[in-house]
């Protein structure tokens, strides 16, 4: 496991500076599986590394007392309140498309009003720069016995992967990358359908049970077929500085 992490996170690094790869990596696998710790981890390194900008991490969860990390409508506001407060040209740019209802609108118009616009101030950084959002899928509400609702969870992560990917194919191309993870528990299929070309797509349950299934010496063909996986050599992940895990570094959207 440890030579695993190792090698995602050094992929990561890399698919990070790369200024022509695809610009979101979306991560998925079941709870357990190490996703959190990874997008700590990218946050960390990032924040250390002076050829990456980190904009802006949120952790989305359900099990802290704080509303606000389990509020879609929190997440992007807490990312462009971040990078304001490292980037002084994205500060003055985002303080002139802001509005006090920016809260209460889609994800869409948010990233459209909040993070678009206000980037093409700043596209010549000259640095890539990093968001992450860790557990998106813990927005999505739960159903009457305290489990994740699954139809409202892909809804979320739908909604948040279209405008973020609307955001990348803008003209002209913004220096983004975002690193996006969530459980595997989504009606993926139509989504990944649409999105296949411009997102990177990484399945850590599966690639774990593959892994496990050949150290166990099983090759039966339907296991393995179930399990493959598209050849991609680009597994963003990551870690976050304990500052933007506080709550003073969420925006609260009630």
């Amino acid at each position: 496991m440890k030579q695993t992490r190792v090698r995602i996170l050094s992929e990561t690094a890399t698919w990070i500076k790369d200024p022509d790869a695809l610009q979101i990596c979306w991560i998925t696998g079941m709870a357990g599986t190490g996703k959190t710790s990874i997008s700590k981890t990218v946050c960390e390194q990032a924040s250390e590394d002076v050829e990456v900008l980190l904009g802006g991490s949120f952790f989305c969860s359900r099990s802290t007392g704080l509303a606000a990390q389990r509020d879609i409508r929190c997440v992007i506001p807490t990312l462009a309140q971040l990078l304001a407060r490292d980037s002084v040209d994205f500060r003055l740019a985002l303080a002139e498309t802001i509005h006090n209802d920016i809260p209460h609108k889609e994800v869409a118009m948010q990233v459209e009003q909040l993070l678009r616009t206000p980037l093409s101030a700043i596209k010549d950084e000259g640095v890539p720069i990093l968001f992450v959002i860790d557990a998106l899928d813990e927005c999505g509400g739960e159903t009457a016995d305290g489990m994740l609702d699954d139809t409202k969870c892909h809804a979320v992560v739908t909604s948040m992967l279209e405008a973020l990917v609307k955001l990348t194919r803008s003209e002209p191309k913004l220096p983004v990358k975002f690193l996006v993870t969530s459980r595997p528990r989504l009606k993926l299929g139509t989504l990944l359908s649409r999105t296949t070309s411009l997102v990177r797509f990484f399945d850590f349950t599966l690639w774990m049970l593959r892994r496990s299934t050949r150290i166990s010496g099983d090759t039966s063909p339907k296991l393995s077929a179930r399990n493959s996986l598209p050849s991609q050599s680009s597994w963003p992940v990551s870690r976050t500085l304990k500052w933007r895990l506080s709550s003073s570094s969420v925006m609260e959207c009630s």
